[in-house]
């Protein structure tokens, strides 16, 4: 693993264990309401994809750099997919508790933001590592004498 990528994933795991306690506590606040002057988006399904698209770009990153083969990689991918739904059902069913409402369509916006986010995660990783892997065309070659 390069440096570069060292570094990746570094910075993936900590802002990984950043954004979802984050994430968390945004989803279980009692009744917050963002002011549709306030929220960048005030249709509330493109927050959840957004919120879980970022989450699951950010363990897919994660999961990407964990793995040694393309069968690893998806097993990681599969299992964040997994995880990830089930966080969504677990957020939706416990936000009645601190007086937010629960929503079918909400878990649907997440599995969508997971999609996304899980897709951009392997675009990035795969980008990544053609480019890494590419000759190096800036080394000059001497001639042969």
């Amino acid at each position: 693993m390069s440096r570069r990528q060292s570094l990746e994933r570094h910075w993936a795991r900590r802002l990984l264990a950043t954004y979802w306690p984050a994430m968390f506590l945004a989803t279980h606040w009692p009744k917050l309401h963002l002011d549709s002057s306030v929220a960048l988006f005030s249709n509330d399904k493109i927050l959840h994809c957004g919120a879980y698209a970022l989450l699951a770009a950010l363990a897919g990153t994660v999961a990407w750099h964990r793995a040694e083969s393309r069968r690893a990689r998806l097993r990681g991918f599969l299992l964040v997919a997994v995880v990830i739904a089930a966080y969504g059902v677990f957020d939706e069913i416990t936000q009645p508790l601190v007086m937010r409402s629960a929503d079918l369509l909400d878990w649907c916006a997440d599995l969508v933001g997971c999609a996304i986010g899980l897709a951009t995660a392997a675009g990035w990783g795969w980008l990544r590592d053609r480019i890494s892997a590419a000759p190096d065309l800036t080394a000059v070659e001497e001639p042969a004498a």
